[in-house]
């Protein structure tokens, strides 16, 4: 469920128990509710109930998943080379290997990474600053030309922006 579609149900709840609290004490002359509940205390608790920290935390691991799966595509395809197979006429790209072992590194890494937000281990600024630093140390590891990956650096950015965005 998105953020977009919680905003209505949640507007409707907090009108449902408004309009309660003025019918009851129209209704009857007396307030059956306490007197006061504190601002803070009444939202906390609605949050809480409601667990839209939870449904916002597997709401931003959604879209972090499909960030990094984006990701893997797009470095990959850079990576790939034409190969040409045993008995084929037609050259297929495939992963040079020489970059295999480095990718393969790569990718638990940042899988690694993905798993610790998930878990709740880390938040999500680390998270992607974790992600950034990884592709850049992979980079400079595999000797890869930085011009085929500059696009990547703002990726990130944006990237953490976006989903900054969403977590609140």
């Amino acid at each position: 469920m998105g953020k977009s579609a919680l905003k209505p149900i949640v507007l409707d709840f907090i009108n449902a128990i408004v309009f309660f609290f003025i019918n009851e004490k129209e209704n009857n002359n007396k307030f059956s509710g306490p007197s006061y509940i504190p601002s803070e205390t009444f939202s906390t608790t609605l949050l809480e109930t409601l667990q839209i920290p939870k449904i916002s935390h597997k709401f931003t691991e959604s879209k972090l998943f499909e960030f990094k799966k984006n990701l893997f595509y797009e470095i990959y395809q850079l990576l790939l080379i034409d190969g040409v197979a045993d008995g084929q006429k037609k050259a297929k790209k495939v992963l040079p290997a020489d970059c295999k072992e480095g990718w393969d590194d790569f990718n638990n890494t940042i899988n690694g990474i993905f798993e610790d937000f998930k878990d709740k281990e880390v938040d999500l600024d680390k998270t992607i600053t974790r992600m950034g630093n990884s592709l850049n140390n992979y980079i400079a590891k595999e000797k890869l030309p930085v011009h085929k990956f500059s696009s990547f650096v703002n990726l990130f950015k944006d990237e953490e922006i976006k989903l900054t965005i969403l977590k609140i």
